[in-house]
C-alpha cells in the first residue's frame, strides 16, 4: 500500500469517526460540527468523549416538566392561599358578630400573667392591626386560625401553655408560646 493509499484510508476513516461523532452529538441535542470536528481529529477518544456526554434533549425535557409540575403547584397553593383567607374573614365576621351580641369583645382580654405582650397601639406603622393567622397544636392536631387575644385567652384557661407550639403567618417553622412575646 502507496503512502498516497494510507493517506486517503487515514482520512477517511477520519471522516467516519467525524460522522459518527456528528451523528451521536445531535441526538444529545449538541453541536454536530464541533464534535464532527472532535471526532476527526481524535478519532476513537473523540468517539468515547462524546459517547460519555450527557443527554440534553433529556436534560430540557425533565427541567421543563420539573417546571410545569411547579407551576402546578404554585397555582394549588395560591388557590389554597384564597380558601383559607376567605375562610379566615368569614369565621372572624362569625366571632365579631357574636361578640357583639354577646356584648363582649374576645380580641381585648388582657395580657396573660409571665408572658409580656406589646401593647398595639405602641407598635409602628399598622402592626397594631390584630392579626388573624394564629394557629396552635393541641394533642398533635392543628387549631386555628385564632387572633392573638384569642391564643392569650386560651392560655388563661390552661389549653395553650408556655412549651405549646404556636404559628404565625409571617413565620416560616413553628413556635413555643412563651417565646413569642
Amino acid at each position: 500500500m502507496s503512502d498516497g493509499e494510507k493517506l486517503l484510508l487515514n482520512i477517511f476513516v477520519r471522516v467516519v469517526f467525524g460522522a459518527i461523532c456528528a451523528f451521536i452529538a445531535q441526538s444529545k441535542g449538541r453541536n454536530p460540527l464541533g464534535h464532527f470536528l472532535i471526532g476527526f481529529l481524535f478519532g476513537c477518544f473523540g468517539l468515547i468523549l462524546v459517547l460519555c456526554l450527557s443527554n440534553l434533549n433529556e436534560e430540557k425535557a425533565r427541567i421543563q416538566k420539573q417546571e410545569s409540575h411547579n407551576r402546578m403547584l404554585r397555582e394549588q397553593l395560591r388557590q389554597e392561599q384564597i380558601k383559607v383567607e376567605s375562610l379566615r374573614r368569614h369565621t372572624t365576621a362569625r366571632l365579631d358578630s357574636h361578640d357583639e351580641k354577646l356584648g363582649i369583645r374576645t380580641r381585648d382580654i388582657g395580657t396573660t400573667p409571665g408572658i409580656e405582650h406589646p401593647d398595639p397601639a405602641l407598635l409602628p406603622d399598622g402592626q397594631g392591626a390584630e392579626p388573624e393567622e394564629w394557629f396552635y397544636l393541641i394533642d398533635n392536631e392543628t387549631k386555628g386560625p385564632v387572633t392573638r387575644s384569642s391564643l392569650m385567652a386560651l392560655y388563661k384557661s390552661g389549653k395553650v401553655d408556655a412549651r405549646s407550639l404556636v404559628f404565625h403567618c409571617e413565620w416560616s417553622e413553628w413556635k413555643e408560646y412563651g417565646k413569642t412575646a
